[in-house]
């Protein structure tokens, strides 16, 4: 019984690994992307057609006067911002147990935080419900973090099937332009990545579009259960290092490649969540074998 205790602790500690790598790597990745003032603040509190009436009912103040002096609000606003997801990095290592409720509040507060990013990013977006579905793996993985070991793991589990779903349609939506007009960053990272021309670039993603409507059904079906998590880690890491296949030149070495190199990680969790549920569905498969094989002897 021992021996099978300590096994399942270090099975678990694997899950528990991927769930912090991920989060670590999303605070690092987003703390540079806002100290880099390449976060969608500006975007968002720069909106005159959604800001300027509430504004002037709220505060009684000008459009231009508002513009005019807001810089400066909105940039120690984002560099704030910046320097809480990198001062939370570090404490998702330590995400364990009750007790520490400073590291706890710190990780929580960063997480919120990745909300509101995910909501300037659709507001950004005309509000289109590819991009709020995209972000959900990215502001759902310190909540993941947070609860894993803290519910039941049906319920764990049911929460991050239900975010990469979330995510993998999110992506389908974009490979195969639906309700969005097509994305030429994708069309283009595909061409250069796979050396393809445009209309192979094209049929390419179309596929992958469509595996990626099947992941979240094919997760409901048990046989294909496993496959379909094994191909969400694979696709979910490799879609997040083709920014840096994609940019990269072997002439330039890696000069002007931090922005994408900080893109790739803050999209490490769309693989490693799905890698982290794969365990868990492989840890039980094993532990029902083991099981039945007793129970025969």
């Amino acid at each position: 019984m021992k021996v099978a205790t300590r096994s399942n602790e270090t099975e678990r500690d694997w899950v528990l690994y991927c769930l912090r790598f991920a989060v670590s790597a999303l605070f690092l990745g987003r703390g540079y992307l806002y100290l880099s003032d390449l976060a969608p603040l500006s975007a968002f509190l720069w909106n005159q057609d959604l800001l300027e009436r509430p504004l002037e009912w709220l505060t009684g103040m000008s459009w231009e006067s508002y513009s005019a002096h807001s810089e400066g609000f909105i940039l120690t606003m984002q560099r704030t911002m910046g320097m809480l997801f990198l001062a939370a990095a570090l404490p998702c290592w330590y995400v364990r147990g009750s007790r520490r409720r400073l590291v706890n509040g710190l990780v929580l507060a960063a997480g919120l935080f990745l909300f509101v990013y995910g909501l300037l990013r659709w507001s950004d977006a005309d509000f289109r419900i590819a991009m709020l579905l995209e972000q959900s793996l990215q502001w759902g993985a310190p909540l993941l973090l947070m609860l894993y070991g803290r519910v039941r793991d049906s319920r764990w589990t049911a929460l991050a099937a239900l975010l990469i779903a979330a995510t993998f349609i999110g992506h389908g939506c974009y490979a195969l332009g639906l309700s969005v007009p097509q994305n030429h960053e994708f069309v283009n990272m595909t061409m250069r990545a796979l050396s393809l021309g445009r209309p192979g670039a094209l049929i390419f993603l179309h596929a992958v579009g469509v595996l990626d409507f099947l992941v979240p059904v094919l997760f409901w079906v048990p046989k294909l259960r496993l496959y379909a998590l094994a191909y969400a880690a694979f696709w979910g890491l490799l879609t997040a290092f083709a920014r840096i296949f994609s940019y990269w030149t072997p002439a330039e070495d890696f000069y002007g490649m931090h922005p994408w190199v900080a893109e790739t990680i803050v999209r490490l969790p769309h693989g490693l969540i799905p890698l982290a549920l794969l365990l868990i569905y492989l840890m039980k498969d094993s532990h029902l074998h083991k099981s039945s094989s007793g129970t025969s002897l």
